[in-house]
This record gives structure tokens, C-alpha cells and sequence, in this order.
């Protein structure tokens, strides 16, 4: 889900004809304490809501927050968010799930429109990440958005067939390897231009490149200045690490950063 859309569309809700229902929950929880303590939280505001003077809030609406709010709670499902965006309003079919890999300061709010202030300053904090790996042959492009990892797009550029060395003139094998190495900023820049369009595509603000640093450097030196920018850092990548393992220390990375 690309969040940017999403929060302008929410944004349009104003005036609604019933109230709309805004929580935000810290879905990242160390212990049973902390669990615990988000539960009594959404309980006791569902209660004040319900006993509202005002009584103009759907209780279908309150019972669809409760029931979701659990689910998340218990883990009942997405163990792995770290914060959860729920919004809901009867009168507009309005019934929004958003997970985020960023906790959430609890909130639980009823207004006329959607209370976006925490999901806008999300957007803003943890704006999408493009984790690229690359080698001589290939390279694996992975948006990390607020809402975690997305598809990833993996470009191939076939090298021709290796030769032994054996039996080979030195002159022949040198010859050979050159051509490899010619091959290579071909390949960089193929991969400069997806990744920029895969960056504007997604709004993405930074860039965290793994792979060996000769391939890191390779790819770095054809990047349009204006990418060069946004590498916030470089971390250990190999072909056959799983998009989970690069996604992971690109987010370790980006959290030690944010920490600074």
C-alpha cells in the first residue's frame, strides 16, 4: 500500500455525517506488561466512548474497534506490526486497517474526520527505503515502506560463458576477463536507471546498498547525484541472502541512524 495515497485520500473526509473513529496502538511489546497495558487502554476508552453524552457514536463502529483491537492485541493475526492504525465510520463504510512497522503512540480519538497527525508524522519520519543489493550480475531492488517490505524486482545481466583456464593462452584468459570487466558499468547503469525509477516511483528518501564494496562503489559512481544523495549506508549482502536477512540490517541500519 503506497501510504502517501492513502493518507491524501483520508484526508479528504471532512464533515463526516457521523463520527469517525481514530485509534492508534504501540503494537510493540517486550513484555505481557506492556501488552497488557494496551489492552486496559482500548478498554477503558471504548467504555467512555460508548457512555458518551453525546451518543452519537455507532456502536457498530466501536464493536468492529474492539473486536480489531483484540485480534491485534492477542496476536491473533500480523504478530509482526509494531502499530496499528485503525479507522471506522458506519455512515461512510469506512473500516481501515493500517499496520506499520513503527510503533504508534497510543491515542483513541472521535471527530468528524480521520485524525491523521500521528500517520502524516510517520510518513515523515520513516519515509520508504529502497534496499539494493547488487554483484557483477545481478542486482535485487526491495522498497521498505512504513508498512514493511515490498515485492522485490531482481534484474539479471548474463555474463557470457566462463572459459577454463586451462589450455588458454594467458594473453586469450587476460583478454577474457577485461571483457567481464567491461561488462560491468553496463550493468550498473541498467540498474542506476531502475532504481531511479523505482525511487520516484515510491517517493523513496534513502537507499541502503549491500554487496561487496567494488560492486557498492560500481553502481554508486553511475548513480545520478541526485540518488547519491539519499545512501544513508551500505550493509553485508550476498546472492543467496533472502530479501528478510538485507531487509533486516538495512532496518537495523536506518533505527541506529534515527537514534543519532
Amino acid at each position: 500500500m503506497n501510504f502517501s495515497v492513502r493518507l491524501a485520500e483520508l484526508s479528504k473526509i471532512t464533515g463526516a455525517p457521523a463520527p469517525v473513529v481514530s485509534v492508534y496502538l504501540n503494537t510493540r511489546w517486550v513484555d505481557e506488561h506492556q501488552r497488557g497495558r494496551v489492552r486496559v487502554f482500548l478498554k477503558n476508552e471504548l467504555r467512555k466512548a460508548r457512555q458518551s453524552a453525546a451518543g452519537r457514536v455507532s456502536g457498530a463502529d466501536l464493536d468492529w474497534i474492539q473486536a480489531e483491537g483484540e485480534a491485534l492485541i492477542s496476536q491473533a493475526r500480523t504478530p509482526d506490526a509494531h502499530g496499528v492504525a485503525l479507522f471506522a465510520c458506519e455512515a461512510l463504510g469506512l473500516r481501515e486497517v493500517l499496520l506499520v512497522r513503527v510503533p504508534f503512540e497510543d491515542s483513541f480519538v472521535v471527530s468528524d474526520a480521520p485524525a491523521l497527525r500521528p500517520l502524516a508524522a510517520l510518513l515523515e519520519d520513516a519515509p520508504t527505503t529502497l534496499v539494493v543489493f547488487v554483484d557483477a550480475e545481478r542486482a535485487r531492488l526491495i522498497p521498505l515502506t512504513p508498512a514493511g517490505a515490498e515485492e522485490e524486482l531482481t534484474l539479471e545481466n548474463e555474463p557470457p560463458p566462463h572459459p577454463r583456464s586451462e589450455g588458454w593462452p594467458a594473453r586469450a584468459y587476460s583478454h577474457y576477463r577485461k571483457h567481464i570487466l567491461d561488462m560491468r558499468r553496463p550493468h550498473f547503469e541498467a540498474v542506476a536507471e531502475s532504481l531511479t525509477q523505482l525511487a520516484d516511483g515510491h517517493g523513496a528518501q534513502r537507499i541502503v546498498l549491500a554487496g561487496e564494496p567494488r560492486n557498492v562503489a560500481g553502481l554508486t559512481k553511475v548513480l545520478p547525484s541526485r540518488l547519491a544523495a539519499r545512501i544513508v549506508g551500505t550493509v553485508a549482502g550476498a546472492r543467496f541472502d533472502t530479501a528478510a536477512a538485507l531487509v533486516g540490517r538495512a532496518a537495523e541500519l536506518i533505527s541506529q541512524l534515527e537514534g543519532q
